[in-house]
């Protein structure tokens, strides 16, 4: 787990954050200690099939953890949490000592030193519970000069390469010649409820057997070359052979459900890393924490239905960007490695460091970012030792939003807003807008609205 880039304390059910934090400096020596006594790694498979741990799991990872892991633990700012690809190590055990010690290098606090160790339990099986794809997968290659030689029997003889696939992906590239068969072996997760299948698309004369815990799935052919075989729910052995036989071979596996397509193979997650994913807000606010172009690093997206849509920086805690459109393609960052921005869905009104942002005598407000709260009114919220900022927003109709300002202990202090250099379409009751700047009533110091239409 990568909380990656904030500074965090934790307080309530929200993302908490302050200054130069004191968390910092509890990592060195107690958070490892969290792990002294704790579960084995069988034992936090089996609790990551008890529903009161589930949910009290998802409840901490929901209150700590999406932001940069996603709301499904797609990835985001962080790593991806479900699929097989781990960096430091995708044992229970070892999940739960990663959690506990922390990355405080890379930005990830030790949460050994803000939760008791049943809280990480907890957390560790529902992250178990959310788990999809392959584990310990291996391969062989068996090269074969006679293309005539059925995939049974080139399979049973010696393999000329083997080893180990540490990014749990089945990679068809691995071979050195052209007539060659493979065989993929390893343990499959599969989610505990609806059917499933590996779902296979090949070339024409290739060949393809799935077998599930030593039996053959049949397979389905479901037209243009793809074919699906079932698997069970839950964890089992899987082994794919395939044997190259097309002059244009393709072996693109996936696991697909209901509401799951995920890839199992290199050659689908290079699919799937060209194609758009659309996030959209239909009928609430989201609240999204992944690169997006334009925007300075660590900005948080905020969508609306129907409405303009906003980017909100915890460093400058400043509103740096406004667009229209249904949301963001977060296509380009779906491998969950933040390698790549996701691109807006629609247009700018402005992309803009600091932006919108609140001044005090007509200097920038540096309070420390505190939080950030999620649900029908996202706000963010930053602070000093005497002072505190609340931003949140609403829809005001179509291509309309107003910005909501709640102040605190400024006393009798001058505060202005600062506004991007790009004109916008700004009024307000609550003060007089000139280039650059909106100047607030002295008897709306404490709370002001904005109104930015398209």
């Amino acid at each position: 787990m990568d909380l990656s880039n904030f500074r965090m304390s934790f307080t309530g059910s929200v993302h908490s954050m302050r200054g130069p934090v004191r968390v910092a400096i509890l990592v060195a020596g107690f958070a490892v200690s969290i792990c002294r006594g704790s579960l084995s790694d069988q034992e936090l498979i089996e609790l990551s099939k008890d529903s009161s741990a589930i949910r009290a799991g998802k409840e901490t990872y929901q209150n700590v953890c999406f932001s940069c892991h996603g709301q499904s633990l797609e990835g985001g700012t962080g790593f991806n949490l479900r699929d097989g690809e781990w960096v430091h190590g995708s044992s229970p055990t070892q999940i739960l000592a990663s959690t506990a010690k922390g990355f405080p290098e890379k930005g990830m606090v030790a949460f050994g030193s803000v939760y008791d160790e049943k809280t990480l339990e907890n957390m560790v099986a529902y992250i178990l519970s959310q788990q999809i794809g392959f584990r310990g997968l291996s391969y062989q290659i068996f090269h074969s000069a006679a293309t005539n030689v059925p995939l049974e029997r080139l399979t049973q003889s010696r393999p000329t390469k083997s080893g180990v696939l540490p990014r749990n992906f089945a990679d068809e590239k691995l071979t050195d010649g052209d007539d060659y068969a493979m065989v993929f072996q390893g343990t499959l997760i599969v989610p505990e409820e609806g059917r499933h299948f590996i779902k296979v698309s090949k070339g024409r004369q290739d060949e393809v057997k799935v077998e599930v815990d030593g039996k053959e799935s049949r397979p389905i052919d479901i037209g243009n070359r793809e074919f699906q075989y079932a698997v069970k729910n839950g964890r089992q052995q899987v082994r794919m052979s395939y044997l190259k036989r097309d002059a244009n071979p393709r072996f693109e596996v996936y696991l697909q459900g209901d509401t799951l397509y995920e890839p199992l193979s290199v050659s689908a997650r290079n699919r799937m890393l060209q194609t758009n994913y659309f996030v959209k807000a239909d009928d609430r606010p989201i609240v999204i924490r992944k690169k997006i172009e334009h925007l300075p690093p660590k900005s948080i997206g905020v969508g609306y239905p129907g409405s303009l849509n906003y980017g909100f920086s915890p460093v400058t805690n400043s509103i740096v960007g406004l667009w229209d459109g249904d949301f963001l393609n977060v296509g380009p960052n779906i491998d969950g490695r933040g390698k790549n921005p996701s691109r807006i869905l629609g247009e700018w009104l402005f992309y803009e460091s600091p932006g919108i942002q609140v001044l005090v005598e007509g200097e920038p407000f540096e309070g420390d970012f505190v939080k950030y709260t999620v649900g029908d009114s996202p706000r963010f919220e930053y602070a000093d030792e005497k002072r505190r900022v609340r931003v949140s927003a609403s829809p005001n109709g179509l291509r309309s939003i107003r910005f909501h300002f709640e102040l605190e202990g400024f006393g009798r202090k001058r505060i202005t807003l600062g506004l991007p250099e790009k004109s916008l379409n700004v009024e307000s009751k609550d003060g007089a807008v000139l280039v650059g700047r909106f100047i607030v009533d002295k008897a709306k110091r404490s709370q002001f609205s904005i109104t930015v239409t398209k």
